[in-house]
């Protein structure tokens, strides 16, 4: 039978003399198998097959250049392949310096094939998408469901093979294990529990995705829950700091579309390799044509005529063809190109679940979203404040037009709302870089190493948190600045409109704690109820330069009147007193090292005079026989 023309060229030379240098990593899908059935998935096939060993070494090649080894079966689980084993061998041995990518839905591991990756593990990605075992099966396994199995039991035992291999890796390779969830509007509610499965199994990284819906998974969308899903992320984030772990995840209502250089950006056509199961493959995992013909497994220089084919050369040239022009690479989480398919948005806009504005735009909120980002504003924080005092989030649009301006309108209607609204009161604890009720603040900020959420002050530097407490009783509010700041000791404050004065402190792990006594009869004035304004401010009243970031607001509340004032004024003095004698300690300090450098002086300079005179006494025994000799010659 005549071989297909596209073949045949295939197997041509390269039409360019100079072959491209070998990539920098290469993707190899290696199996259509997979023990799962994902709802996301859009595998569709019984069984499955594998490239055995004996094929794979044809690229032998390729591969003892390569620095990084992906495992990335694209529909398949590529930790499955019963000669797995062998394969890592036989690569460690071409090449033992290699660095493997490997994303699989950990249901192969063991604390057996620890050794088969220990030192050469980049990221092992386990697509978990869950923090319970009911979830785990109705997403990934409910053909499993269908038999009977028992969803917990399943669940626990998955769980305890994924801790035991990560604790039988080296310890340098146990972080470079991530758990990895696929958000969607169904388990919006388990994000936070995700965290704590992490830390459980002994991982300390955490990724929350999204995913593209299609028509029969419509309702599963993201974009629909849009606030929903940001509160979620905000508040695993600031757990995840608290335990120590990274969380890495999008925000809606944060992303800036800006123009980016596909040439420079990219670099796909030039350092990776996507290797398929069968005769055809694509130069990215973004591609939309036509798929390129290989045959890397029959033909010895398979792989050199694939990987300097003619689509190959012209995307080195230039990023343009249709499929560079949809890349996500210029496109961002917010838009709505990035959760539905062009056909699926236009039914959305024409049944009314999507608004008009989005036929003529993929992001309709881009300009509000930019002017939000260029004032050091929070939008998300924003539109969950307004929604928790049942206003419209439509009013945050005013800063679109007003920019800082529209902040003190806003901070007022948000009084007004908060004082018809029936809050419990009580003691107050709250991480500021998660969800809560407040008007003016910037963008979170997280650090998993050092255990620190914070929230940046907004471009005007003043910002409100609403807080209700019990009527009648005195209270003190305590604010932990996040991060050490030359304007820390420049923050005022305000309670309902009256200024308070702040006192500092250092909290148990060293940072500044502000503390403000606010009195009874402030308390009583709005039934508990308290508008808290933190600001950075001139004289003028003009925001001061700088960065502020706050950590943590909390209150507290004794049982009675004049008991609360007595042991809060106590509390004060106490943390005064604290100050005090960290001061007199940091002086005496000083002053005893002071004196130590006085007595360290004072032996050097005895120890100078010293050489010094010794020096001069050596010099005269020395020169003495030499001035007899000078004068018995002359």
């Amino acid at each position: 039978m005549a071989e297909p023309v596209a073949l045949a060229r295939s197997r041509e030379a390269p039409s360019f003399e100079t072959p491209a240098q070998y990539p920098e990593q290469v993707f190899l899908d290696w199996t259509s198998y997979c023990n799962a059935k994902c709802f996301f998935c859009p595998r569709n096939i019984e069984g499955g097959e594998f490239v055995p060993l004996e094929k794979l070494t044809k690229l032998e090649k390729v591969l003892s250049s390569v620095k990084y080894f992906s495992m990335s079966s694209s529909i398949g689980e590529p930790l499955l392949h019963p000669e797995l084993r062998q394969i890592l061998e036989w690569l460690y041995r071409i090449n033992p310096t290699v660095l493997v990518r490997v994303t699989t839905n950990g249901t192969a591991l063991t604390a057996e094939k620890a050794a088969w990756f220990a030192g050469h593990l980049d990221w092992l990605s386990i697509s978990l998408n869950a923090s319970n075992g009911e979830a785990h099966m109705r997403d990934m396994f409910p053909h499993l469901a269908k038999r009977g199995v028992d969803p917990e039991k399943r669940w626990e035992l998955h769980l305890r093979h994924i801790t035991e291999f990560i604790a039988a890796l080296p310890a340098e390779d146990r972080p470079r294990v991530r758990l990895n969830m696929i958000a969607h509007r169904h388990n919006i509610e388990d994000i936070i529990d995700f965290v704590y499965v992490v830390q459980r199994v002994g991982s300390s990284h955490a990724t929350i995705t999204n995913i593209m819906v299609h028509p029969n998974i419509v309702d599963w969308s993201l974009y629909g829950v849009r606030d929903l899903y940001n509160e979620a992320i905000d508040a695993a984030r600031v757990l995840g700091t608290q335990l120590g772990i990274r969380v890495d995840a999008s925000r809606f209502l944060t992303s800036v579309k800006s123009a980016i250089d596909l040439d420079s950006r990219c670099r796909e056509p030039l350092d990776v390799a996507y290797i398929g199961r069968s005769g055809v493959s694509a130069p990215c995992c973004q591609w939309s044509e036509e798929a390129l013909l290989q045959d890397v497994y029959s033909d010895d220089e398979g792989f050199d005529r694939y990987w300097n084919q003619d689509v190959y050369r012209r995307l080195r040239r230039k990023r343009n063809l249709a499929s560079c022009r949809v890349c996500n690479l210029g496109r961002v989480f917010d838009e709505s190109g990035f959760h539905l398919s062009p056909q699926l948005k236009h039914v959305l806009i024409a049944s009314g679940q999507l608004p008009e504005s989005h036929r003529e735009s993929d992001y309709p909120e881009e300009p509000l979203v930019r002017t939000c980002v260029e004032n050091r504003l929070d939008l998300p924080s924003i539109r969950h404040t307004l929604r928790e005092l049942d206003l419209p989030v439509e009013m945050s649009e005013q800063i679109d037009s007003l920019k800082l301006a529209a902040l003190p309108a806003l901070d007022q209607a948000c009084w007004d709302a908060f004082r018809k609204l029936d809050t419990p009161a009580g003691p107050s604890d709250i991480y500021v870089a998660g969800p809560f009720i407040g008007i003016g603040w910037g963008p979170p900020v997280h650090d998993p190493g050092q255990k620190i959420s914070g929230r940046w002050l907004g471009g005007a530097q003043a910002a409100s948190i609403f807080v209700r407490v019990t009527p009648g009783l005195d209270c003190a509010i305590y604010v932990t600045i996040a991060y050490p700041s030359e304007l820390e000791h420049r923050l005022q404050v305000e309670v309902c409109g009256r200024p308070i004065e702040p006192r500092f402190s250092r909290d148990e792990a060293g940072r500044t704690l502000l503390v403000a006594f606010v009195p009874g009869d402030l308390t009583r004035l709005h039934d508990g109820r308290l508008w808290v304004r933190l600001a950075c401010l001139d004289a003028a009243g003009e925001p001061l330069a700088g960065w502020l970031s706050v950590m943590r607001f909390s209150t507290s509340q004794a049982g009675a009147t004049g008991e609360g004032l007595e042991q809060l004024v106590i509390e004060l003095e106490r943390l005064i007193a604290d100050r005090d004698a960290s001061r007199r300690q940091q002086a005496a300090q000083i002053s005893q090292l002071e004196q130590q450098l006085s007595e360290r002086d004072a032996k050097l300079g005895e120890l100078e005079r010293t050489l010094q005179e010794t020096y001069e006494s050596r010099s005269w025994r020395l020169t003495a026989p030499l001035r007899k000799i000078k004068d018995w010659r002359f």
